[in-house]
């Protein structure tokens, strides 16, 4: 207790360790590139961007999480976290955001591959361009096995798609993750009972995500850099 008291007297408290890709020094040297080329980027050169992810949303939350409880409480239903095998199903998304709001949302059924990805960019991924954009845009992902395949690059280029070089293992650089964040929450205080009510309410929440919070999040991209740059490449808090 006292090695705790003093370690609270310097400002040292217990917190859950924040989960972050590992960065090797190539994977650093490569984000302080990336970042040094984008720095002079405003609205005008991000708001043109298409910024994608697949997510994965799962019934119960698998979150580490910390009450503040008597010994006697533990098992009040207030101070547990329900443990459901494989976290009662899951459902995995794709989508796309840009400053104008966001795309058109893909269930993935199954294991994504070169395949169902060109399919998803074929008939999601184009017509949110053309809404969003009226077709012209640059289109973001990250380094994922099946974005980067021959077939999936040779399409991209069969289409005439302009791509936005993207450093490997940096999500923390993309605005989409803010806003899986926000859908994770808001879809948790709808309490989905099962996985239907689960990709039903996804679709909603997805569907209200307004174009002001799609471009208050792009607008975030230069304090993105500048952190990344400040970090010297390595991760970021955002």
């Amino acid at each position: 207790m006292t090695i705790f008291r003093r370690l609270r007297e310097f400002g040292m408290y217990s917190y859950m360790p924040i989960l972050k890709p590992l960065l090797s020094t190539t994977n650093k040297q490569n984000r302080k590139i990336w970042c040094r080329s984008k720095r002079n980027w405003y609205m005008e050169h991000w708001g043109k961007v298409l910024f994608s992810d697949e997510s994965r949303f799962q019934l119960y939350s698998s979150r580490k999480v910390r009450v503040r409880r008597t010994p006697t409480e533990k098992f009040l239903p207030d101070c547990l976290v329900p443990a459901v095998q494989g976290g009662g199903g899951a459902v995995m998304i794709w989508g796309c955001m840009s400053a104008a709001g966001t795309g058109i949302l893909r269930f993935i059924q199954g294991t994504m591959n070169s395949e169902e990805y060109t399919t998803t960019m074929r008939e999601n991924m184009l017509p949110s361009a053309q809404m969003l954009h009226n077709g012209y845009f640059v289109y973001q992902q990250d380094n994922a096995t099946y974005h980067k395949s021959a077939a999936t690059m040779q399409w991209f280029e069969n289409e005439g798609i302009s791509l936005l070089q993207w450093p490997a293992r940096s999500p923390d650089l993309n605005p989409i993750e803010n806003l899986w964040n926000i859908i994770g929450v808001r879809v948790a205080d709808r309490q989905p009972r099962n996985v239907q009510e689960l990709r039903e309410i996804i679709s909603e929440v997805w569907n209200e995500i307004t174009p002001q919070e799609c471009r208050k999040l792009i607008l975030g991209m230069r304090k993105r850099i500048t952190l990344c740059l400040k970090e010297k490449g390595g991760p970021i808090d955002y």
